[in-house]
């Protein structure tokens, strides 16, 4: 029974030990994402609900360590040896980075040096990597936007659809295509498109070479000349629209009042950011036109027969469109009166030519006598934002940062002048990424401080918390060069991967120095090197358990590599595998050096009361 009191005893001593130091870096963990509750834009509906998760897995794993797993270890630890075997591979282990550890305990300002080079390599491996915040799901269902010239027939869509999905079913890989056209008119669909324009689906075989496939697909599309296509996946489409308001990464939005001009503009802003690298197929957005009768009233014939120009409107209108004159009301309901000719004085561009207009006098006047009449194109869907037309130039990016291509375009948009009431400004994917962090930067700013006053409560030294800085970077250093080496793109996962290795660097690193200072007030232990090393020895199984633990999780999404279901899992353990090493060596390594140099400011009466009467 006294072993095992001693046992008891011993697990209560450690828990009172860990349980301040995990509440602080628990609660750092926690602020480190809490402005993500506070955004304002689109990609707050999606990025908020993770924060609240990631929230709540801290707050678990938190009361799990301090509530469950001492009750645990006293339960299964009861029959255990209180003193450890030395022989255990561990141990030996712990023996070994002893004896790598001293000297570096001793170079403090190495410590410091290699801080700063890890920040400045984070900088630069940062700078070139794609930052792809919605991940391109690959998906064995592409969809492509079909859509050919304004005012092409059913049978000349069908024709080119037909001949696109033979030549799409030839390709290795495609199991199946199948198209439609239009929008069906009995179901309630959000696409208002005509006969000219549709969706081609695409079904890919899994165990084909899906990039390859991709390409291929894309180079079919381009072999119809006036056709239109845009290849994606439906998931990543939506997604990125929900997010942004746009399905494509960049889209030039060009404004103003005349659309002969918006429509020059759109095209020389397309040639311009088509020779921008990373711009991938940049198109203007399609103006779907319809042949309509266009009356032009000659001003002085039309006065030699007392006629003015809205009389000689609103007399054709009437007749060729309809005019509204009244409303109707029968059970609650209102229906609007038109007047409206009869449909056969609408068959060809003569009968209407022939219309006969009331003068002022009495007698009747051909409209072809006072107006010039004839069919032109126009624009049968006016796209506008408030009170001025628009047209679209998108494109996808590939290859490039996102960023680096949008500041591109907005600078090649720049070079072109553009007449009074008419410009053009960026939008798509990035916009709203600069929108979704400009909303937040004030609660960035004051999380981080709140995180460096709770570091100070913990390390008890303003030096030392200053200096422990260094570790972020040590620990991003990692899991950036990670992407580098694999595909080099930064996506969402590997954003949720950075978070978790900063939260498991915070909470190691909260632990040992706790640890620390445990030796030195309740066991006796004098500052110095010894202390610093009894402590990163003590520390040692716990830290490299935790990490290891964490790599078995990450490892298997890691090698499964880049397939259809793991498109934020591989680039969260592709960062995770990086980063954890890194954190790791930092936590053992720079920061017992620089507590050793830094850290013997504080006093046991600053202590907490708690950690006092732990012994």
């Amino acid at each position: 029974m006294p072993a095992q009191r001693e046992r008891s005893m011993g697990t209560l001593r450690a828990m009172l030990e860990t349980r301040r130091p995990m509440l602080y870096a628990s609660l750092i963990v926690v602020l480190a994402v809490l402005p993500v509750l506070f955004m304002h834009s689109r990609s707050a509906a999606f990025f908020a609900p993770m924060a609240w998760a990631y929230i709540a897995a801290v707050s678990v794993s938190m009361l799990v360590a301090l509530i469950v797993t001492p009750a645990l270890a006293a339960l299964l630890l009861a029959q255990t040896p209180l003193a450890p075997r030395g022989d255990r591979p561990l141990n030996k282990l712990a023996g070994l980075f002893d004896r790598i550890a001293g000297p570096v305990i001793r170079a403090p300002i190495a410590c410091i040096a290699a801080g700063v080079v890890a920040a400045i390599a984070c900088y630069a491996l940062w700078s070139p990597l794609e930052r792809n915040m919605v991940p391109s799901f690959k998906e064995t269902d592409l969809v492509i936007e079909w859509q050919g010239p304004p005012g092409t027939s059913l049978q000349a869509m069908t024709r080119s659809t037909e001949g696109l999905i033979r030549d799409l079913r030839q390709i290795p890989g495609v199991q199946n295509a199948f198209a439609n056209l239009g929008r069906a008119v009995l179901c309630n669909c959000e696409r208002a498109t005509d006969v000219n324009a549709g969706q081609v689906w695409v079904n890919i075989d899994p165990k084909a070479d899906y990039e390859a496939t991709v390409d291929a697909v894309e180079a079919a599309i381009t072999g119809y000349p006036g056709m239109q296509g845009k290849v994606g996946t439906y998931l990543s489409t939506k997604l990125r629209e929900a997010l942004t308001g746009d399905p494509d990464s960049i889209t030039v939005r060009v404004y103003g009042n005349s659309l002969d001009i918006i429509r020059a503009k759109a095209e020389e802003i397309r040639a311009s950011i088509a020779k921008i690298p990373g711009i991938e197929n940049p198109l203007v957005e399609l103006q779907i036109e319809e042949p309509a009768i266009e009356v032009k009233v000659d001003v002085d014939r039309a006065a030699r027969y007392g006629l003015k120009p809205g009389d000689i409107r609103r007399a054709t209108s009437a007749i060729v469109g309809g005019i509204t004159v009244g409303a109707l009301f029968e059970d609650q309901k209102v229906f609007d009166v038109v007047v409206w000719g009869r449909p056969e004085l609408r068959d060809n561009i003569d009968d209407v030519r022939n219309l006969m207009i009331n003068s002022e006098d009495g007698s009747q006047v051909r409209l072809a006598q006072v107006a010039n009449v004839s069919i032109a194109p126009a624009t049968s869907i006016i796209r506008r934002q408030g009170s001025s037309r628009r047209i679209d130039v998108s494109a996808k990016v590939d290859e490039r940062a996102l960023g680096d291509v949008a500041d591109d375009v907005a600078k090649s948009i720049k070079q072109i002048a553009f007449p009074f009431e008419h410009r053009a400004e960026v939008l798509g994917e990035y916009k709203e990424q600069r929108a979704a962090l400009r909303s937040i930067y004030g609660y960035m700013a004051a999380a981080a401080v709140l995180m460096f006053l709770l570091t100070q409560a913990v390390l008890r030294s303003w030096a030392l918390t200053a200096l422990s800085l260094l570790g972020i970077p040590i620990a991003v250093l990692g899991g950036l060069a990670a992407i580098a080496i694999t595909d080099g793109t930064f996506s969402l996962g590997s954003l949720l991967g950075l978070g978790a290795v900063l939260a498991l660097m915070v909470r190691q690193g909260v632990g040992l120095v706790a640890h620390f200072q445990y030796l030195q007030l309740n066991e006796g232990e004098p500052f110095g090197e010894k202390l610093v090393r009894r402590g990163v020895h003590e520390q040692f199984p716990s830290v490299i358990a935790s990490s290891v633990t964490t790599l078995a999780l990450v490892l298997p999404f890691a090698i499964m590599g880049e397939v259809a279901g793991l498109e934020l899992a591989h680039p969260l353990a592709v960062v995770v595998l990086g980063g954890v090493v890194t954190s790791t060596l930092g936590t053992l390594l720079v920061l017992p050096a620089l507590y050793a140099r830094f850290g013997g400011g504080w006093t046991a009466d600053r202590l907490d009361l708690e950690m006092e009467t732990a012994s």
